[in-house]
């Protein structure tokens, strides 16, 4: 798309609509924008109440918060191997920056205006996510965990940094806050891409999670942690993690437990999706399809149960691993929504909750006034059917438009015969 001189200030008008906050507005309105932020925005911004100010008419679609991914893997290739891949390329910094470069902007045309790489080389992906923030390359706002945390043998142990005991995870979290990591990720459990790692059994004892945890909450960051057994997420929730990842196989008490404890899952249900649909393809890993094989329910199953307990859920896709593609959230919201939650939920998942998740609650994931101008403008009514999710319009990012299927050119001196012209329509 053309990219036209932004004015500092302008609005949508003419649209349906959608909060971030499931229980916030949802009906006709506009979205006035300043210096890239939300000013306004509701029934009262229209055509008629926002004077000399260049406006687009989205002509009734939908616009609605960018989505936020709470869980991707910018650095893996989403193909049937992508940690042996992986491991290749880091012996290749350039490939593997520019692979990260364009999965971000993959992700950023597929209307996910931020996400949250949780495990990916710090000389890749902390550079990559300033570059995105200074305007050097375009791409999604980047919470970047950098290193995961996990033990020497252990899960993602190629991208990690190793912590036997209690001295060397403390060693291992002021590694990460000093090399510019925006959040803490532990590996709290061994996990499907890594052989010799168990799925089913903890890695760390509760006095090195502990550890991690109060390091990180000292710095200001959050902990999050990988956990695919319940044993694993009962050590993460007595650590005090602030959320945990897939929370495979989690059990009702524990479910219980992380709700009182106000802990979030980010449950992933489209690995095991995306997985299915080529299961038979000889290139997946023999421990990937034997591990998934072995543990093809346990996922929606632990879903179920933490909905039933209310445990508030976050859409992450776990993009770059096996089969599911950079920008995914699409599906994920759908798969949630069929899982249980509603369509309103399903969308706070991965607008305004997940912003509350990645850290920026009020900031990113609202149309609430000081918050980002990360939009989404839609072709058709999420509302009435999610697959419009993947009928965009206009990604835009802080106020700039920067994807999308239309082209957005309101500069009346390119249009003939548009001089004085101070409004498009879409």
């Amino acid at each position: 798309m053309s990219m036209p001189p932004l004015p500092r200030t302008w609005a949508l008008v003419n649209a349906n609509l959608i909060d971030g906050d499931a229980g916030g507005y949802a009906g006709h309105g506009g979205v006035l924008i300043e210096d890239g932020r939300i000013t306004a925005s509701g029934p009262q911004v229209a055509r008629e109440s926002i004077g000399e100010l260049v406006y687009v008419d989205v002509g009734q679609r939908t616009v609605m918060p960018g989505l936020i991914d709470c869980h991707a893997h910018l650095t893996w290739n989403a193909l049937a191997s992508p940690v042996a891949t992986l491991i290749e390329e880091r012996a290749s910094p350039v490939r593997l920056a520019l692979r990260a470069a364009a999965n971000a902007r993959s992700a950023l045309e597929r209307g996910s205006t931020t996400v949250r790489d949780l495990g990916s080389p710090n000389e890749v992906i902390i550079p990559l996510r300033d570059a995105i923030r200074d305007g050097i390359c375009r791409g999604p706002r980047i919470i970047a965990a950098g290193y995961v945390i996990t033990t020497p043998t252990g899960h993602c142990h190629y991208v990690g940094v190793h912590a036997s005991h209690p001295a060397e995870a403390r060693a291992a979290v002021e590694r990460q806050i000093g090399a510019g990591a925006d959040v803490i990720k532990v590996m709290t459990s061994g996990g499907l891409h890594t052989p010799g790692s168990d799925p089913t059994s903890p890695q760390f004892p509760l006095e090195s999670l502990r550890t991690i945890v109060e390091v990180a909450h000292a710095a200001g960051r959050r902990v999050t942690g990988h956990a695919t057994c319940d044993a694993a997420i009962q050590l993460a929730l007595a650590a005090g993690f602030d959320s945990i990842q897939h929370g495979t196989n989690l059990e009702p008490p524990t479910a219980t437990a992380l709700a009182r404890r106000n802990i979030w899952i980010t449950p992933t249900l489209d690995t095991r999706y995306f997985l299915d649909m080529r299961m038979d393809d000889p290139a997946v890993p023999e421990v990937i399809r034997t591990r998934a094989v072995a543990g093809a329910h346990t996922r929606s199953t632990a879903y179920q149960n933490a909905l039933e307990a209310g445990v508030t859920v976050t859409a992450g896709t776990d993009s770059g691993t096996t089969f599911v593609p950079h920008g995914a959230l699409a599906t994920e919201i759908r798969l949630m929504h069929a899982g249980g939650l509603s369509v309103r939920q399903a969308l706070a998942s991965a607008t305004g909750l997940a912003a509350a998740e990645v850290g920026l609650p009020g900031v990113i994931g609202t149309l609430a006034h000081g918050a980002y101008a990360d939009l989404l403008v839609l072709n058709a009514d999420p509302l009435r059917d999610l697959s419009a999710l993947e009928n965009i319009a206009l990604v835009i990012q802080a106020g700039t438009p920067v994807a999308g299927s239309l082209d957005l050119d309101w500069d009346h001196r390119s249009v003939p015969g548009g001089a004085g012209r101070r409004h498009v329509t879409l």
